[in-house]
């Protein structure tokens, strides 16, 4: 009779433990990693254009800076 309410006390104890502990955490955990991984894409977006335009303008100087040229004599 004891060993049959000591397993039952097991079994209650295992059961706390894993859905008012455990499962919570993984839960938690998986909502964290989304939304880390959700800034990191916004981060992403936002430096993107600002590289691109870097990128576009050190182009368009670069073609602007050197100008060969022929002496021309008379």
């Amino acid at each position: 009779m004891a060993r049959y309410i000591f397993y039952a006390l097991v079994i209650v104890l295992l059961y706390k433990l894993i859905f008012d502990f455990i499962i919570p955490i993984f839960i938690t955990t998986k909502k964290m990693r989304d939304q880390f991984a959700k800034a990191k894409q916004q981060m992403e977006e936002q430096q993107n254009p600002q590289q691109n335009n870097i990128k576009v303008s050190t182009e368009n100087s670069k073609i602007g800076e050197y100008i060969e040229f022929e002496e021309i004599r008379k």
